[in-house]
């Protein structure tokens, strides 16, 4: 659980600096999308994590792992706009 936890709020610091490093207006235009996904992250994970096991820890260590690959997914996708606002019509395809 420990590790989970660790991992987890690596993956928060490094979503949160690709956040940050985004020019103002791209941020501004994607913010609403970024608390949709924040909400989409918690339930889906609550979610996997209920269908892990009945203990909590096993389940709180499986909604961290969960939390954790979705922030680094997101991390990678924010990466796509840090080029600034003519790449919120076309980011890069992965």
């Amino acid at each position: 659980l420990q590790e989970a936890k660790v991992e987890n709020g690596l993956s928060v610091q490094a979503v949160n600096a690709v956040w940050q490093a985004l020019p103002d207006f791209t941020r501004s235009e994607m913010v609403e999308l970024q608390k949709a996904w924040a909400g989409r992250k918690v339930a889906e994970c609550r979610v996997e994590a209920s269908e892990v096991s009945i203990d909590a820890s096993e389940k709180q260590a499986a909604r961290l792992r969960c939390e954790t690959r979705m922030n680094n997914e997101r991390k990678e996708w924010l990466s796509n706009y840090l080029g600034g606002v003519d790449k919120l019509a076309h980011p890069q395809a992965d």
